[in-house]
């Protein structure tokens, strides 16, 4: 059984899809035209977001 790491200042791809209800395609997307800051966390080739970053895109955003 293959169990996820969670580290609770890292937010990975399936935890923001989860934060807002969208596919994986859709946060592909939103990757791609800038609606998601750049991913800013790397460890061992798996890449995520500091959860301080993706919060203040949604300050920004408001």
């Amino acid at each position: 059984m293959k169990r996820e790491t969670t580290l609770p200042d890292v937010l990975w791809p399936c935890a923001v899809e989860r934060r807002y209800g969208i596919s994986r395609p859709t946060r592909w997307r939103w990757e791609k035209i800038g609606r998601l800051p750049p991913r800013d966390v790397n460890l061992a080739g798996k890449t995520g977001w500091k959860r301080s970053t993706i919060e203040a895109a949604e300050q920004s955003a408001a």
